[in-house]
């Protein structure tokens, strides 16, 4: 084997250059942003054009690649060839200008989760591109061969230069006891993995790709590799997915959400490593490729149904999702190719191509993956708040009034009274949903609901903001921002008939240290099955502070430390919560929900030499046989030495 030479190196290096050049250009200014951002990330104010001006310049690298590939050898006019690059530059000037540009209340998830796709689509156009017009399936399969090999050996070159730079800088730190900018060594790992990863890959890609369609010649480390590997390895998940669906059908179980997960993952593994031996198939001595490959497509149907099935009871619990969508998505894809193949078709172009068009189609619009799942969430969270009486012709009821003063500070936080409209499991829903637009689709779609602008308001308080934006929009509902923990599946059996009371501070935020030599907050659940939860431990000057209940009522909290122990009494305040609220009215609801006012909330005792404060965040508890009982209780505890 001639090892190359230098010249014969830089040859090559100027050739893949002059052929490929916007995409190395994108990939040079993508690394040249990523340093940028390394070394001055702190004094940027913010960081959001120039991370979509590194996402746009990284999109560029597929997009361009793509384009030149397509031109190459075509006889087009430079004019055209001019005017195809120029509109390839104008679509990555769109999307920068698409990503968001600042720290908003608008949500920022969607915009980048849309650039994903558009990042896969480029990529899978990358692999069809070239034979897009013909019928070359020997040539297609060549090429995306090339490109695969390629891939795996640009990252070994790749790699094994990073660590051996690595392993050179820290030589010279360790013996020389030369000072090595710490942030160098990400920084060479930018370059490499921007700039010489992609030289290297585009430099191996084949010059004549009409003269692929004519290899017979295959590797045979990729067919020992796809038939000893990956094969047995299909079939194992295969089998283990039949027995699931088997166990389904026998116990008419309901298939669990995951399953939906593991079939779309091994059925795109299967048609990957199908793909992988294509062509060995038509060799002779390989005709089992040929027949396993159609077997497959058939054993696909069962497991899409199981698919559909498992995916369509989370949605109807749950609704849709972006997650959700994107498997029904893909369920429908595979129920395609697997139609497709089934029915003797042979084009393997066909499953790039059509999974490219579909995240195309599925990316925009009314139709597509973020107006759907963004209707059907709000339309869960409008059902939940309409049937509580919160939401009475699309406008909340009993919704705080927030107050700003002069320093953008709430004046006070206001009373929440719409607590008591919801089951608990409700109010988790509407908890989940909230918090689910926040991080997926921002609140523009139920800002109208709200007799106050809570969009201006948060922004007003970006500065200075003691909530956050999800936190704001649940209490603009009169809801607590928390999910109530709800009981265990062995303990509902001996909670039925039970009505819990839930208590909990007009300002479970504020905190008072001062004159205090210990603060920490606790967090008791008192009727678990795990007899550790029944108390807290904490650490404080070497020695530890227990808090337990030792009635066998769970009416009283005892707080020890060294030889002081202190009991806390909560039978009375709990006796009168539950007088004080118990009536007709409430009787229909299963959860009642109390405001604390300050005398109830803060609980002093002191010994000789310690005092102790309480002051209580949340409890919860029962009333079983005209006895009550304390099932929950959390909050902040205040310790203080007396010398």
């Amino acid at each position: 084997m001639k090892i190359p030479s230098i010249n014969y190196l830089l040859e090559n290096a100027k050739k893949a250059f002059l052929r490929f050049y916007l995409s190395i250009i994108s990939a040079v200014l993508a690394v040249s942003i990523s340093i940028y951002l390394v070394e001055h990330s702190d004094d940027v104010v913010t960081l959001f054009p120039y991370i979509n001006l590194l996402l746009s310049t990284s999109l560029g690298i597929p997009l361009y690649f793509s384009v030149s590939i397509l031109l190459e050898n075509r006889p087009l006019k430079l004019v055209k060839k001019i005017t195809i690059y120029a509109i390839t530059t104008l679509l990555l000037v769109a999307i920068y200008f698409s990503l968001p540009k600042s720290e908003l209340t608008n949500n920022t998830d969607v915009p980048y989760i849309r650039y994903t796709l558009y990042n896969l689509i480029a990529h899978l156009v990358v692999s069809f591109i070239p034979y897009l017009k013909t019928a070359q399936l020997n040539g297609f399969w060549n090429y995306n061969k090339a490109l695969f090999l390629r891939f795996w050996s640009a990252a070994l070159y790749s790699s094994f230069l990073y660590i051996g730079i690595i392993i050179a800088l820290t030589s010279l730190k360790l013996l020389f006891d030369i000072d090595i900018h710490e942030e160098l060594y990400f920084e060479i790992f930018i370059f490499i993995i921007g700039i010489f990863n992609t030289w290297f890959f585009v430099a191996g890609i084949p010059d004549n790709l009409d003269e692929l369609d004519t290899v017979t010649s295959y590797p045979n480390g990729l067919k020992i590799f796809t038939q000893y590997i990956l094969l047995p390895l299909l079939i194992l998940y295969l089998v283990i997915l039949y027995v699931y669906g088997a166990k389904i059908v026998i116990l008419s179980d309901w298939p669990k959400g995951i399953v939906a997960y593991l079939i779309s993952g091994v059925s795109t593994l299967g048609i990957f490593t199908l793909l992988l031996i294509y062509p060995y198939g038509k060799l002779k001595g390989n005709t089992w490729i040929q027949k396993f490959t159609s077997l497959y497509y058939y054993l696909l149907f069962p497991l899409i149904a199981f698919l559909f099935i498992a995916i369509f009871i989370r949605i109807n619990d749950y609704g849709v999702t972006i997650n959700r969508y994107i498997i029904v998505l893909l369920g429908l894809w595979l129920t395609l190719v697997a139609v497709y193949f089934s029915i003797n078709k042979t084009n393997i172009k066909f499953i790039p191509i059509s999974l490219a068009i579909i995240l195309a189609l599925m990316s925009f619009g009314p139709w597509g993956m973020f107006a759907t799942s963004e209707r059907s969430q709000v339309e869960r969270l409008k059902n939940y708040l309409v049937e509580g009486g919160i939401l009475v012709n699309s406008s909340i009821q009993n919704a705080p009034n927030w107050t700003l003063d002069s320093n953008t500070q709430y004046l006070s936080v206001p009373e929440l009274k719409n607590c008591e409209k919801l089951s608990d499991s409700v109010h988790n829903e509407v908890v989940s949903i909230i918090e689910y637009l926040e991080s997926s689709h921002g609140f523009g779609s139920i800002q109208a609901w709200f007799h106050q602008d809570i969009d201006s308001i948060y922004k007003s308080l970006l500065d200075s903001n003691p909530y956050l934006e999800t936190d704001l929009y649940i209490r603009s509902m009169g809801l607590e921002n928390t999910h109530y923990a709800l009981a265990s599946k062995e303990i509902k059996s001996n909670m039925l008939g039970r009505q819990y009371f839930k208590c909990s501070g007009k300002n479970a935020k504020l905190k008072q240290v001062s004159g205090y030599d210990l603060f920490t907050e606790f967090d008791i659940r008192i009727h678990s099955n795990d007899p550790n939860i029944h108390k807290a431990v904490f650490p404080f000057e070497e020695n530890l502070i227990y808090i337990n209940h030792t009635d066998s009522l769970a009416t009283s909290l005892q707080i020890q430390y060294n030889d002081s122990l202190l009991s806390f009494q909560l039978e009375d305040l709990l006796k009168r919560i539950y007088d004080e609220n118990i009536n007709t009215e409430a009787k229909n609801f299963r959860a009642i929900r109390v405001v604390l006012n300050s005398k109830d909330r803060i609980l002093i005792n002191k010994s000789e030499n310690l005092e102790i404060k309480l002051i209580i965040d949340h409890l919860s508890f029962f009333e079983e046989n005209d006895l009550v009982q304390l099932d929950y209780i959390s909050g902040d505890l205040y310790l203080k030495l007396i010398e």
